[in-house]
């Protein structure tokens, strides 16, 4: 809806009023020497829940933009969420934990990331946050978050997408917001029913109250912020110690 398609020059023209999933077109061209046939791919992003370039779900879209990229000099309006079983590549399967810094060769677990750090909170910062991590030292994917969610590659249709980091505080709160069915909005993230929110699924339930998921937002050198996307009282981000003793789960997003 909102394009249309001209059967003499085969142009697309128009703007699209409505979201669609990756679809493939075959248009074929027919004169008095014969017909040819050639396939395309078209998608319209857009909508919260539909799947995005890289096969994960948008779980946030501004209109407006917002600053984004390990920079923060592109403009994004979207971020999309890795799918459940991006580490193993098996659907449902739970996501890897991880400390937020590693200990081995040089212990980060008790210093502050330099530089510009990695306190940033807001939607925008979380991929200079996590290269700012990854920069400091933490570059063991067994152990470090950041280094996990950094080192994460898909390639759909022949475009490699490894733009992936650990989304900032207010990222993962929005994340969050869609995971339990609620609204985009910058209030805490509690309420709804977990995995709820159109798209959403797979986020694992947390019976015991443990299930947390890492932020990059860092709060001290000892500590990061975390947060659980299963419990109602999901909108409390705990300052979680970075040590070994704390592990908390990983899951990837991205921008654009």
């Amino acid at each position: 809806t909102g394009l249309s398609f001209s059967t003499t020059t085969g142009l697309i023209s128009g703007t699209p009023t409505e979201t669609k999933t990756a679809t493939t077109y075959t248009i074929t061209a027919t004169n008095e020497s014969g017909s040819t046939s050639n396939s395309y791919r078209l998608r319209v992003t857009g909508d919260i829940g539909d799947t995005g370039p890289s096969g994960g779900k948008i779980f946030y879209y501004l209109p407006a933009g917002f600053n984004c990229g390990p920079t923060r000099a592109a403009t994004c309006k979207y971020m999309e969420v890795t799918p459940s079983g991006w580490f193993s590549g098996v659907s449902g399967q739970e996501d890897p934990q991880r400390t937020w810094a590693q200990a081995t060769p040089v212990n980060y677990q008790g210093t502050t990331v330099p530089g510009n750090g990695a306190t940033a909170t807001a939607i925008g910062w979380g991929y200079r946050n996590t290269r700012a991590i990854v920069a400091q030292g933490n570059t063991d994917t067994a152990t470090s978050a950041a280094a996990l969610a950094d080192s994460h590659t898909v390639t759909v249709s022949g475009v490699v997408y490894d733009d992936w980091f650990l989304p900032s505080k207010d990222e993962l709160n929005q994340l969050c917001r869609w995971s339990r069915g609620l609204v985009v909005s910058e209030d805490r993230c509690s309420g709804g029913s977990s995995n709820a929110g159109i798209g959403a699924s797979d986020f694992p339930p947390d019976t015991s109250g443990t299930v947390t998921f890492w932020t990059s937002t860092e709060n001290s050198a000892t500590d990061a912020k975390g947060q659980s996307l299963a419990r109602a009282d999901a909108g409390v981000q705990n300052n979680r110690p970075k040590n070994d003793g704390w592990p908390a789960l990983v899951r990837p997003i991205r921008a654009f």
